[in-house]
């Protein structure tokens, strides 16, 4: 498990721009015994887990228990008057989930697969994105989502083979034009 810390200094950050106290004076003057901080945010952060349509896992198929619930489940965060939906993997698009969507400033959502068929066609899988619990992008969230209202719509959880990942291919330019991004290792979202 892996946490980024964005702000770890109480409300206002440090220095505060109000005081002169030993703590602050010493980061006014950039000593480097001392470190600027940025606010804490969490305790204006509420996250809402909620469940999506998902399937059970391969190792739960394997062992004759595919019958059990997936557990799969997506974030609603909210903090500032923002709300982000983030939902990596979801195997099927409801109305409700459409709902929970729309009006937010930001939809993360699983990219896994192009095409439902694109890992059989080029062989490297014998499954198609439906049997593994993900929706395509084509025939799937591309037209879910052309709908709702939403602010910025961005695919995560991408398998290496699906063409989105190729800037300038037919993929790419599709999703783009119609309004998703394709998220990239480091890239910032700043709502």
């Amino acid at each position: 498990m892996k946490w980024l810390v964005i702000g770890s200094a109480a409300r206002g950050g440090f220095p505060q721009w109000n005081c002169c106290c030993l703590c602050c004076s010493l980061a006014w003057r950039n000593d480097p015994s001392v470190v600027r901080r940025t606010q804490c945010g969490l305790a204006v952060l509420s996250i809402t887990p909620f469940e999506v349509a998902g399937k059970a896992p391969l190792s739960a198929e394997k062992e004759g228990r595919a019958d059990r619930p997936s557990n799969t489940i997506a974030l609603e965060i909210e903090s500032a008057g923002r709300r982000s939906v983030v939902a990596p993997n979801c195997a099927v698009i409801t109305p409700a989930f459409v709902r929970r969507a729309s009006g937010a400033d930001l939809l993360l959502f699983d990219g896994t697969v192009f095409a439902d068929d694109e890992l059989v066609r080029v062989g490297v899988s014998d499954r198609t994105g439906t049997a593994m619990g993900h929706v395509a992008i084509e025939g799937g969230s591309l037209q879910a989502f052309a709908d709702a209202a939403s602010g910025r719509r961005i695919y995560v959880h991408i398998n290496n083979a699906n063409p989105v990942l190729i800037k300038g291919s037919a993929e790419r330019r599709r999703v783009e034009a119609a309004g998703w991004e394709v998220a990239e290792d480091g890239m910032e979202i700043d709502l």
